[in-house]
């Protein structure tokens, strides 16, 4: 302003002719108060000329923004100055009145007017923005190197629990699969059990009686092959009357199993024929049925043995794999037992992975969440402190 001009006089004080006041002589204090006062009066208008022209130059960027309708783009031109505002205070904190006006020309977005005589001033400054670029920068390495750490660590525990649950589903299907093998043991245990129980049973009872027939056929055989023999020769003789009844007589002494029909028949039979009064006639006709009888006892006798064979060794079998499907059944419960914990080992294990990968992958959200917000202003203050760097290092090297 018109004020600050003539406040100003030759124009604001620089970093390079500003000094602390020396001790002069007793006359001079007014004097020396009055250039103090005019001197920092200067500096004040200097910062509201700086801010003016600041304001004024943001306004009629923001104007030229609204007409080119780009909203976003003045939002972020607006920010950006914002951002290069707030670094050119920090790197100005602390610093001599003048420094700080001299940083916050810096944030501008126009260029400064070089004046070496405040090269100190440049130099301190650049050493500042320096400082806070490199801890903007180390922080910035920071947060990208802890949201990559938690992006792994939740990658991992991800990984690690998907793992645990194929895990988990196998061990699932080896216990069913021993479960049912559990259960088919069993079963065919059962059906051995129920065979043995049967079979014994059957044995029990009808062993007995075969060995009560196959003796009383074992007791008749040599009398009908004795009766066979009188048959025979009887038959090529003379038959006498004699002879006949010897023959009737030792045919009444044969007995054959009450049960078996074909012999009752052939017994039958036989009792007729004895009947008859011719006695070649019935010698001839009684051989004939005689060896039939024979011959039906004979192949019973082998059909009981047959039996008996069959039923033992049926027996027998079924007692072997009794015992198989016995020996069977104890390992694979057992296995169904060790295959049941190794699943329930599994569950725990992956409920366990399961929640810390619920915890990792919620940690990485949450710091993920601010963490492009983070990096956005590490991006606006990096790229204000290059800025501003550039004209430092124009200004240190035009002043070199």
């Amino acid at each position: 302003s018109a004020l600050c001009k003539m406040a100003r006089g030759e124009g604001p004080p620089s970093l390079g002719t500003f000094s602390p006041p020396v001790r002069r002589e007793q006359g001079s204090s007014s004097k020396r108060l009055r250039i103090i006062g005019a001197l920092m009066f200067g500096v004040v208008c200097a910062a509201l000329t700086f801010e003016g022209a600041k304001r004024g130059m943001a306004g009629r960027g923001e104007a030229f923004l609204l007409q080119q309708g780009d909203d976003k783009a003045m939002i972020s031109q607006l920010a950006q100055e914002e951002v290069t505002r707030k670094v050119a205070q920090q790197a100005a904190s602390g610093l001599p009145v003048a420094a700080v006006v001299l940083a916050q020309s810096l944030a501008s977005n126009s260029s400064i007017v070089i004046d070496c005589s405040r090269k100190e001033a440049y130099i301190l400054l650049q050493t500042n923005f320096a400082s806070i670029a490199a801890n903007t920068s180390k922080e910035n390495a920071t947060m990208h190197a802890k949201d990559a750490l938690l992006a792994a660590a939740a990658a991992e525990a991800k990984e690690n629990w998907l793992a645990s649950e194929a895990k988990y589903r196998d061990a699932q299907a080896a216990y069913a699969s021993a479960t049912s093998a559990a259960e088919y043991a069993r079963g065919k245990y059962s059906g051995f059990e129920s065979a043995v129980t049967a079979g014994q049973e059957e044995w029990d009872k009808l062993k007995p009686k075969y060995d009560e027939e196959a003796n009383q056929i074992a007791a008749e055989v040599p009398l009908i092959e004795e009766l066979i023999a009188v048959l025979t020769k009887s038959s090529a003789e003379m038959a006498a009357p004699q002879q006949l009844a010897a023959v009737r007589a030792k045919v009444s002494q044969l007995s054959v199993p009450e049960h078996d029909k074909r012999m009752s028949a052939q017994m039958d039979v036989l009792r007729a024929v004895m009947l008859k009064t011719d006695s070649k006639g019935a010698m001839v006709a009684a051989l004939k049925v005689v060896q039939g009888l024979l011959d039906t006892m004979k192949g019973r006798k082998t059909e009981i043995a047959e039996t008996l064979k069959k039923m033992e060794e049926e027996l027998s079998n079924n007692k072997m794999g009794l015992k198989t499907w016995e020996e069977k059944v104890v390992d694979l419960s057992d296995a169904a037992d060790k295959s049941k914990n190794t699943m329930n080992e599994e569950g725990l294990v992956k409920a366990t992975l399961s929640g810390k990968a619920s915890v990792a992958k919620e940690e990485y959200e949450d710091f993920h969440a601010t963490f492009l917000d983070d990096v956005a202003r590490f991006e606006r203050e990096l790229a204000a402190l290059s800025t501003i760097d550039g004209k430092l290092t124009d200004a240190v090297e035009a002043c070199a």
